[in-house]
């Protein structure tokens, strides 16, 4: 296990290019770096967008077991994000992965204190699966001379996040750990904290798989990070060397331990669960080898786009009493969506695009000292002058004139 303290870098312009050019996959948690709650994050749209469209793999690993993999993935098209099944690895399926790779027998059945997640996953393993959410309402009774049953037949318990845990939940899964001879104990993951919502951080999976390690006297197998299990599955899946990888998360002791003991590189946002104060603390000893925040990381995704620089050159020619002040007043997730929009050439974007070019004009002050023709000219120039391929030129430039016509009846609109 690789914990030797060294000093993690700030990514930024300057070495964000070389991070991007040594990696072909990047694994990213989701809770605290994707969304919190239900919230999407402002600017991994884009990111994530821009990333694909670079070529690069992005794969989705989370310790959070309250969704199949199935559910995970409606819950990201919910948020206006496309993502496939397969590119996601949740601990509710590493759970049933591992009772299938270590041939669980079928005609055992598996008590699961956790979410439906956990449930569907055995299901489709192939496994039955008692207990979720469906005994979330069941209570003891602490009569004399009564005897709490369980089911004999139970072979492993796997405990993970379970927003209604409750007491019966603890006594069955005590009893089948310790009376049911062989008995798994499988936890999901230990993670402390995690933000089940987007303005607080609530108890993790970690405080009921203590409990059960309290009342058993066992420890159980952790099939989430910082276990490499999931990663077998990944390297089995997109055959792509661990150096190759970059595991982007939020928490210290399971994202970034996840990435260096299988050998990513590794990346802290400071979105989620860790802070900047808990990073540099000097009793931590987990440093990942680069750690930002997200308006940092947008803003460096967007020096990596040499269209976004023409863009913004292009504005900056069609306004020269424009300050370098007022320029820096467009926002990084508009700067970021035109230049996907000019890079990428996508239709898609041209309304982001027509935002991004709005949001500069009325920076500028512009709406009635410039025509919209001069400026598209403008503009025009820059990018025809400029490196870029001849056919993306052209594409860039047609793309930017229809974005700019749009935009100029949204400012002749508000301002007059």
């Amino acid at each position: 296990m690789n914990t030797a303290k060294r000093a993690a870098q700030l990514l930024s312009t300057q070495n964000i290019r070389s991070l991007f050019d040594s990696v072909e996959a990047f694994l990213f948690d989701c809770d605290g770096v994707i969304w919190k709650g239900d919230k999407l994050i402002d600017g991994v749209s884009e990111t994530l967008d821009w990333l694909r469209s670079k070529g690069k793999k992005l794969v989705f690993v989370t310790n959070n077991s309250l969704k199949s993999r199935i559910q995970y993935a409606k819950k990201f098209h919910s948020l206006g994000i496309s993502v496939a099944e397969d590119e996601i690895f949740s601990s509710s399926f590493a759970a049933a992965m591992y009772l299938k790779v270590n041939n669980f027998p079928q005609e055992k059945k598996v008590y699961v204190i956790g979410g439906e997640g956990i449930l569907e996953e055995l299901q489709i393993a192939g496994f039955t699966g008692l207990g979720g959410p469906e005994d979330g309402e069941k209570r003891v009774e602490l009569k004399p001379n009564s005897l709490f049953e369980h089911d004999k037949s139970v072979g492993a318990v796997v405990v993970g996040i379970d927003p209604r845990i409750n007491y019966y939940k603890l006594q069955y899964g005590t009893l089948c750990i310790r009376e049911n001879p062989g008995c798994l104990f499988i936890a999901t993951n230990r993670d402390a904290v995690g933000h089940m919502t987007d303005l607080q951080e609530w108890p993790g999976a970690g405080s009921m798989v203590a409990a059960m390690c309290g009342s058993t006297e066992r420890e159980p197998i952790v099939v989430g990070k910082p276990s490499t299990f999931m990663m077998d599955f990944l390297l089995e899946k997109f055959h792509i060397n661990t150096s190759k990888m970059c595991m982007v998360g939020d928490r210290l002791d399971t994202d970034i331990l996840f990435g260096q003991n299988a050998g990513c590189k590794t990346l802290l946002v400071l979105s989620g669960v860790t802070t900047q104060t808990t990073l540099q603390d000097p009793s931590n000893n987990v440093q990942p080898d680069y750690y930002t925040s997200q308006a940092v990381f947008m803003e460096a995704v967007a020096e990596l786009s040499a269209a976004s620089i023409y863009f913004l050159e292009a504005i900056v020619a069609a306004f020269p009493n424009s300050s370098l002040l007022a320029m820096r007043s467009i926002s990084s997730s508009n700067l970021l969506n035109s230049s996907m929009a000019l890079s990428m050439s996508d239709s898609r974007y041209s309304s982001a695009s027509c935002t991004a070019t709005s949001a500069s004009s009325t920076s500028f002050s512009c709406s009635s000292s410039i025509a919209a023709h001069d400026l598209y000219a403008s503009i025009s120039k820059s990018f025809m002058t400029s490196s870029v391929e001849e056919g993306s030129k052209m594409r860039a430039v047609k793309s930017c004139g229809l974005s700019i016509q749009r935009s100029y009846t949204i400012v002749r609109e508000t301002h007059g």
